[in-house]
């Protein structure tokens, strides 16, 4: 019997008895170093015995060595660092435990771009920290939701970033299955009230709020709000909006509002149909505030085929994603929020669930934080035309 008290930086000694046969000495080795991550006894980020050390207490060839190690590397439960050797990988004993490494994004729907960079910073950060990925897209339909769920248990991922439904309200019992499989959760945008987990929260009201500032500054007194569904964010909207025209002493009348109709069921015809509605009875308002660039590009496209020039004769205000990629997101004025830090905070939440620094039930909620896009579609009606 041969007793390994090996000391490198941070490493505890091992203390576990290992017998020492003059066959299979490489697998039993591999074996010795998966027994001790899986005990816990190497953590993390502990560094493993040196090849030398190693090859002496197992009396193997180096070569021996290096192989056992390089298969744990390839399994994902040690990584090499150049200069300190190989350390335990932070998913190690949730690997060993049968948790899979690839990560779950549900999301609500693919209109705009917001949602794609969302996506591709999500994929990014896992693919950092060695993760793979599955997107899923609901579009919006909430049975979908909560049979992709069901999917993902199944299948054992190793966590969830989800983005719940925002025109209907997610049962309970979708989520509250996530909880009992013990698979590491964050909410994007929203929660779904009954479950503990860590929230992103996008500002809805502070959204409607800074539009609302932008677009009185440049000298309009009445803004037409218009949506496709008077969901959660869509109601926060118009309560930022509102609680700043009545700090600047406008009525209520300043403010209109205008939701797509139910039928037909594609979302830029149903824009169309409400703008219409709305025209008819309202008459053309100076600037159309939207929840996001893809409804902002069906009312742009309606409205140049209306005739009307954007911005000389209607203005408009979007909100969407920070990365502007489109020729269209550039020229949109728009308040946006930061996605590509949201897809990363929701890898580091997940991954701090997985290793255990966070509790599953980690209930924070952090802000992502919005800006102001300047663009080319609010016109400041204070300034005088070119001549």
């Amino acid at each position: 019997m041969v007793r390994l008290m090996a000391k490198t930086t941070g490493f505890t000694a091992i203390s576990q008895n290992v017998e020492v046969s003059s066959s299979g000495k490489g697998e039993r080795l591999r074996s010795h170093l998966v027994t001790e991550i899986a005990s816990g006894r190497l953590g993390p980020g502990a560094a493993i015995p040196t090849e030398k050390q190693l090859g002496e207490v197992f009396q193997v060839a180096r070569g021996t060595v290096r192989k056992a190690i390089a298969s744990l590397v390839q399994d994902g439960f040690l990584i090499q660092k150049p200069g300190k050797g190989a350390i335990v990988h932070d998913q190690a004993s949730q690997r060993l435990s049968g948790q899979s490494s690839v990560l779950a994004l549900i999301r609500t729907n693919t209109l705009g771009t917001f949602l794609s960079s969302l996506n591709e910073s999500f994929e990014n950060a896992a693919a950092a920290q060695h993760f793979q990925v599955v997107s899923c897209n609901t579009n919006g339909d909430v049975s979908r939701q909560g049979d992709f769920i069901l999917q993902l248990i199944d299948q054992r991922v190793g966590g969830v970033a989800l983005n719940p439904i925002g025109n209907v309200q997610t049962p309970l019992y979708q989520v509250r299955q996530l909880r009992e499989h013990r698979i590491p959760l964050v909410f994007l945008g929203r929660r779904v009230e009954g479950i503990d987990a860590p929230l992103l929260a996008i500002p809805s009201q502070e959204i409607g709020q800074l539009a609302a500032k932008q677009i009185l500054a440049a000298g309009h007194r009445h803004i037409c709000y218009c949506n496709l569904y008077r969901g959660e964010a869509s109601l926060r909207h118009e309560a930022g909006l509102r609680r700043v025209l009545q700090s600047e002493g406008h009525d209520e009348s300043a403010l209109s509002v205008c939701y797509a109709v139910e039928e037909p069921c594609d979302p830029s015809q149903r824009l169309e149909h409400a703008l219409e509605g709305y025209f008819r009875e309202n008459g053309s308002p100076t600037v159309i505030f939207t929840g996001s660039d893809a409804s902002a590009e069906s009312i742009y496209l309606w409205l140049v085929r209306r005739g009307l020039r954007v911005p000389d004769d209607v203005s408009l205000v979007s909100f969407g994603g920070r990365m502007r990629e489109r020729a269209f997101q550039r020229m949109l004025t728009s308040v946006t929020v930061d996605e590509v830090q949201m897809g990363r905070v929701a890898i580091e939440i997940l991954s701090a669930m997985r290793s255990g620094d966070l509790p599953l039930n980690h209930n924070e909620t952090r802000t992502m934080p919005i800006d102001m896009y300047a663009g080319e579609t609010l016109r400041h009606l204070n300034r005088k035309p070119a001549p």
